[in-house]
Formats: C-alpha cells, sequence, structure tokens
C-alpha cells in the first residue's frame, strides 16, 4: 500500500536535514504525537487531502495525518469562533479541538495558531485570557451528525525550524453517519 504522501523527492531538493525528516517520517507537531500517525492516501477521509490543493502557500512539502491509539476512529470537533461579541479585545485564534465519541468530556488540540513559532498568534505574542470560546460540536452539513472519522494536513514551510514551525493547516473529515467529507476547516499560518 502507498503511503498518502511521499515526499522523498521534493525533500531531496530541500538542504536541511530536518525537513527530510519531517517530509519523509511522517513528524507531526509536538503537541500531536501521542494522538496521530501518517495517514494513507486511500483511507478516507485522508484521501482528501492527500493531493495537497488545499495548501495556501504551495510549498513543496506537507503531511497528512491520521488519529490513532483510540478504540474506533470516531471523534466530536469543535472549531474557534469566528466572530468576537467584544472584537476590540478578543482575539479570534484559529484552533480546533476533538474528543473522542467515548470521552466526550475529554477535549485534546487537534489544532492551534498559539503553539506554531512562526504565527503572529505565537503564545509570545497574545494574551490568552483575550482568546475567543470554543463553538459547540461540528454537526454534518448534510444530515446533522456530530461523529467523525478525521484527517489532519500540515504544510511544511521551507524556513521550518522544527516540527511546529508549518505554514498552514487543513482538517478534512468523513461522517460516520451518511458518509459525506469534506474539509471542513483551514488556516493560513500567518507569519509575524
Amino acid at each position: 500500500m502507498k503511503k498518502r504522501n511521499d515526499n522523498k523527492e521534493a525533500a531531496g531538493e530541500i538542504n536541511s536535514g530536518l525537513l527530510r525528516e519531517i517530509a519523509e517520517k511522517g513528524v507531526p507537531p509536538v503537541y500531536l504525537r501521542e494522538y496521530v500517525t501518517k495517514a494513507y492516501a486511500t483511507k478516507s477521509p485522508a484521501t482528501i487531502l492527500s493531493d495537497g490543493k488545499w495548501r495556501k502557500h504551495k510549498a513543496s512539502l506537507w503531511n497528512v495525518f491520521s488519529l490513532a491509539g483510540f478504540s474506533n476512529l470516531l471523534f466530536f470537533i469543535r472549531l474557534s469562533k469566528t466572530q468576537s461579541p467584544d472584537a476590540g479585545n478578543i482575539f479570534i485564534i484559529p484552533r480546533v479541538e476533538a474528543a473522542h465519541v467515548d470521552q466526550p468530556d475529554h477535549w485534546f488540540t487537534l489544532y492551534d495558531a498559539r503553539f506554531h513559532p512562526g504565527s503572529v498568534f505565537a503564545y509570545n505574542r497574545v494574551n490568552p485570557k483575550y482568546v475567543a470560546d470554543m463553538q459547540d460540536s461540528y454537526s454534518c452539513q448534510q444530515c446533522g451528525n456530530k461523529r467523525f472519522r478525521l484527517a489532519l494536513g500540515f504544510e511544511i514551510s521551507p524556513e521550518c525550524s522544527n516540527p511546529n514551525d508549518l505554514s498552514g493547516f487543513a482538517l478534512a473529515v468523513e461522517c460516520e453517519s451518511c458518509g459525506w467529507k469534506g474539509i471542513v476547516y483551514q488556516d493560513e499560518i500567518v507569519k509575524k
């Protein structure tokens, strides 16, 4: 079975050993290491991200991950709110959380722009008390179901200095109930 994103050729053009390691071995951001594994192009919903068309910067390297280490692979997801009631004091931080269906009260981070050092939202630039809340659990656009299989895409910047230093993110889902698939969240990591 062929892996989803064979970056060996693209990584060979880049002199950095770190970039090659991140691309070839599928090294995820540090905060996700216990939750993900490199995805395969033939596994839904990774098929949506495997061609890399979702990349905003069009960097030549990217990775796609699936969640792993759970009894089944169904999750609830929450996205950051897109509007703030007090836009003058609340930052709309791009972030995504998930909870396994067997542990619906245990939310963990799938993406948070504050964890990426090149982002204008990195922790050393944003006061956490001014971060907007998350939305309610995401619902399928077709049937309203809230349980999904997930795939995460991370665009690797040529200036990458560590696995957290990325330039883009996408979340693809597949509805457990009706099988609808799509990209439900994307973020271009705005550089400082």
